[in-house]
């Protein structure tokens, strides 16, 4: 079933879902507390502290093997998966070069980004999160940026500055670094708040050219106000595909 905004809702038990074609990125949206998976998610979104995301983490790990088992053919407890150096999950074997794989979490939401193989990172953040923002700003973004985006008081700001920190983590998970000595090497040109397209304009010396980078907005089809972006290396932007995996019925 497709809306109108263009995403295909499918219910769980996923079988057989066709591997991404080249050039297209798999953005499924996940909302875990309402997915009947032994109560995890529900009991997660009731039970505080460390207990309460230990449990969100339990559901996350298996939704993404059940998730990657569909595309691979595989029964999820089959599809094996490790950290990198990074932090960053990744496929053993011969299913790393198959698919491409990253996801990003926020609250009961978790997103997941698929490509063919091509390396691929996405992150999410809720729009009404209130981080102080004009000071991570100033202390990571170049000043001119940090500027044009302390300009701007109150929720337009806050909003502006999601979707420049959320294009930023998609490209380091993209690139398979961590946040730590490459977010601050990181600068971005084009403003969302007047409907330009964020696009690279400098990286951390020893990554790729900016123009072999490219990012994609989730736009307003992601749902409860979420922020989000897809990075990936390529002389296109992806075409993305957009999905949300249901409770069975």
């Amino acid at each position: 079933m497709t809306d109108r905004a263009g995403v295909q809702r499918l219910s769980l038990p996923l079988r057989g879902v066709e591997r991404p074609d080249p050039g297209v990125v798999d953005v499924w949206q996940i909302r875990q507390d309402r997915l009947p998976l032994a109560g995890l998610g529900m009991l997660a979104a009731t039970t505080e502290g460390m207990e309460g995301r230990r449990m969100l983490r339990m559901q996350q790990r298996f939704l993404l093997r059940l998730l990657l088992g569909a595309y691979l053919g595989k029964a999820g407890r089959d599809v094996p998966i490790r950290r990198g150096r990074a932090g960053k999950p990744e496929l053993i074997g011969g299913d790393a070069s198959r698919l491409g794989f990253s996801l990003s979490h926020s609250g009961p939401w978790l997103a997941v980004a698929v490509s063919d193989g091509t390396p691929v990172g996405i992150d999410i953040e809720p729009s009404d999160r209130r981080p102080r923002w004009q000071r991570l700003a100033r202390r990571y973004f170049p000043a001119d940026e940090a500027e044009t985006l302390c300009a701007s008081d109150g929720d337009a700001g806050c909003r502006r500055f999601l979707a420049h920190w959320t294009a930023r983590e998609a490209l380091v998970k993209a690139a398979g670094r961590t946040l730590a000595g490459n977010v601050g090497g990181i600068g971005l040109s084009g403003d969302p708040g007047r409907g330009e397209p964020l696009a690279p304009a400098r990286l951390p010396s020893d990554w790729p050219a900016p123009d072999r980078w490219q990012l994609a907005s989730l736009g307003q089809d992601i749902p409860d106000g979420l922020i989000g972006h897809v990075a990936w290396p390529g002389e296109r932007a992806p075409r993305l595909q957009r999905f949300e995996l249901a409770a069975p019925g």
